[in-house]
């Protein structure tokens, strides 16, 4: 004989998302038992890493606007395709993005120039080899192909000038030490 199953919720909550099941069962045929359900507390925020989300947010768009905006002036004279004027921009857009908030992550409250002069280069020069990178077809390194070197070494400290303008007068709020 198959046991017989029913289910009878005890409703603490009004959504079905807000209750998680307590299952027990009998395998009796004659006794049936009943799954109760217990509420689940709704997820609380944290204030403080939603904020901190907030201020990486808006220190990565300050970057990566203000490094777009430059690198469009410069680029505009050099591509002649506006796709790949458009694809340049946005990897410019990108690692401006992440620039900004690595720079206030790793920058922090601290006044310590060697920290933030550090971040502009970490990054300048990433960036700059690897295009130099890309584009050499040999092993001679004239000065115009250095240009992106130097021109992502620019670009990189007009954001963190910008960054550290916008953390002085508190329009971007600086990460706190833990």
């Amino acid at each position: 004989m198959q046991p017989k199953f029913r289910l009878m919720p005890e409703w603490v909550g009004n959504r079905s998302d807000e209750i998680s099941p307590d299952c027990q069962f009998t395998d009796s045929s004659k006794s049936v038992e009943y799954i109760a359900f217990t509420p689940i507390a709704a997820p609380t925020v944290n204030t403080t890493s939603d904020l901190d989300r907030i201020e990486s947010l808006k220190a990565g768009m300050l970057s990566a606007i203000s490094m777009a905006l430059a690198e469009s002036f410069i680029a505009y004279f050099q591509l002649s395709l506006s796709i790949e004027l458009a694809l340049h921009l946005a990897t410019v857009f990108f690692s401006g993005f992440l620039f900004g908030m690595t720079y206030r992550y790793a920058v922090r409250d601290d006044n310590n120039p060697h920290l933030k002069s550090g971040v502009v280069l970490a990054f300048g020069l990433v960036r700059g080899l690897a295009e130099i990178e890309g584009s050499s077809n040999g092993l001679s390194i004239e000065l115009a192909n250095l240009l992106p070197l130097f021109e992502s070494l620019g670009l990189f400290a007009i954001a963190g000038i910008l960054l550290d303008s916008a953390i002085r007068h508190q329009w971007v709020k600086p990460m706190k030490r833990s």
